[in-house]
């Protein structure tokens, strides 16, 4: 399955839709979700369960051979962070949002309050 994903992600087709949907919200999500419906069905899968077993690869073949296998795996540049639990946020490298309703720029420092804990989740989603 991981096999034929990364055979999809890099089809001219597929790369087609990825170019005709950059810069849109979720547009690149859209396209990887239809993409591994297509894998779950080649496979007689359920599509939720085909999309569960791609994401969960490492599950299955364990960690080394999902990387060989899939491709956004391999060329993974994502590092865990120097943060642990229970640490200080470094708010002053933190970027400053654009507030969409009223246009304004801030920092997230202004967001916290400081007699109640600020949590910043940050992620990739495949």
């Amino acid at each position: 399955m991981l096999r034929r994903e990364e055979e999809l992600r890099l089809s001219e087709d597929v790369q087609k839709a990825f170019a005709r949907v950059r810069g849109k919200t979720n547009g690149v999500f859209d396209v990887i979700e239809l993409l591994q419906a297509q894998v779950a069905r080649e496979f007689g899968l359920e599509e939720e369960v085909g999309k569960y077993i791609l994401r969960h690869a490492e599950e299955y073949v364990g960690a080394e051979k999902a990387k060989e296998l899939s491709l956004y795996r391999r060329h993974n540049i994502c590092v865990d962070g120097d943060l642990n639990v229970g640490d200080f946020a470094p708010l002053e490298r933190v970027p400053k949002l654009k507030v969409v309703n009223d246009e304004k720029i801030l920092q997230v420092v202004n967001l916290a309050d400081i007699r109640a804990p600020l949590v910043l989740l940050a992620g990739s989603h495949t």
